[in-house]
């Protein structure tokens, strides 16, 4: 039952990726703009587990959908190869329409559930997953197959992951969020200005420095363009109960890895949001971890 469970849920995300969100990503993300906060972190990281950019590595990139940070991968490791693996190959036509024909000749696509790929693709120097974990509902035995697909001395990289709290709190609010979630994407007013309203105070902040993030939370304000199906499904393809980070660290221990960094913080660019969200504990993640080399490995 429960890996009928975790098929659909895989064919939900397919669906509505290829079917709604290859079209309109980019324009509802704002973490997809330029120089938005969460890229400048992502290429920090990048430069701080590579000492030098030239050398050559294996890089997969799991869920890379329009291949926002992929892209950055390729820019600032101009000798790597990349493996772009998502579910949706709507989603993967964006990003390799988008590539240079020098940036195309080091990507290979891989359009199948993550799972499949680790199982049967190894010997990786680095391997991300970004925004995409909540979206797989046995997302820690994606983490088990990490770790056999990747390299001794090998990074990990999770990046912009929802965090689950275990107070009191911390599940009252979640419960809130989702709920709201799902209202501003039905004909319930009172959700929908609840929800919206924040976005439109922010595109107007934003309009004259960023217009770029501007036009994505007007976006945003105006709602999601889906039938009411779609509604539904998004709603299911998501962990709106945040991940655990604890259950992460003990699989990364287990199985050879060692934390490099820790962090919790949203992609905001938007200070009092992110103090906000970590008084509260709705906030994200990113961990960076390194497979560690036994002795009959080195």
């Amino acid at each position: 039952m429960k890996i009928d469970q975790n098929e659909d849920i895989i064919a939900l995300n397919k669906n509505i990726y290829d079917q709604v969100f290859s079209k309109i990503y980019d324009d509802y993300h704002i973490n997809t703009t330029p120089k938005h906060y969460s890229q400048n972190l992502f290429i920090s990281i990048i430069k701080q587990m590579s000492k030098d950019p030239n050398t050559p590595l294996r890089i997969l990139d799991i869920g890379c959908g329009t291949g926002t940070y992929a892209k950055l991968f390729l820019k600032h490791l101009p000798n790597s190869t990349l493996v772009a693996n998502d579910i949706s190959s709507k989603m993967l036509d964006i990003f390799t329409s988008r590539l240079a024909d020098e940036e195309k000749r080091r990507v290979d696509i891989s359009c199948e559930d993550a799972s499949q790929l680790l199982n049967n693709s190894k010997g990786y120097d680095v391997i991300c997953t970004e925004s995409t974990l909540h979206h797989l509902p046995s997302y820690l035995e994606i983490i088990e197959g990490i770790s056999k697909a990747i390299k001794p001395n090998g990074k990990l990289l999770i990046f912009d992951e929802p965090l689950s709290n275990p107070r009191f709190i911390g599940r009252i609010l979640r419960t809130i969020e989702s709920l709201v979630i799902s209202a501003s994407f039905k004909d319930v007013k009172g959700g929908a200005k609840l929800v919206r309203t924040p976005f439109r105070l922010l595109g107007s902040i934003y309009a004259t420095k960023y217009p770029e993030r501007a036009r994505v939370l007007r976006n945003k304000a105006n709602g999601y363009p889906l039938s009411n199906e779609q509604r539904e499904a998004y709603v299911k393809s998501e962990h709106h109960d945040g991940l655990d980070i604890a259950s992460f660290k003990d699989i990364l221990n287990s199985t050879g890895f060692t934390i490099e960094l820790e962090q919790v913080g949203p992609s905001y660019d938007f200070y009092p949001t992110y103090a906000l969200s970590r008084v509260l504990g709705s906030t994200h993640f990113l961990l960076v971890a390194k497979k560690e080399v036994k002795c009959n490995e080195s």
